[in-house]
């Protein structure tokens, strides 16, 4: 790999780890603040569980 593919994918990994940090926000922002059902948080928990275990072939795209 040339120096500009490694700074281009590792901004690109930058910015998406900025995106999930954003969306984990806002994910405990809901929680926190009771929007969602009992079913909506044991999804939410289950995905969080699979994304800790590194398991993404498990998640559902949406």
């Amino acid at each position: 790999m040339t120096t500009d593919n490694v700074e281009n994918l590792t901004a690109k990994i930058s910015f998406l780890e900025k995106k999930i940090d954003r969306i984990e926000q806002l994910l405990l922002l809901l929680v926190e603040e009771e929007y969602l059902s009992d079913e909506e948080k044991e999804r939410i928990s289950l995905a969080d569980q699979i994304i800790k275990d590194k398991e993404f072939d498990k998640l559902v795209k949406v």
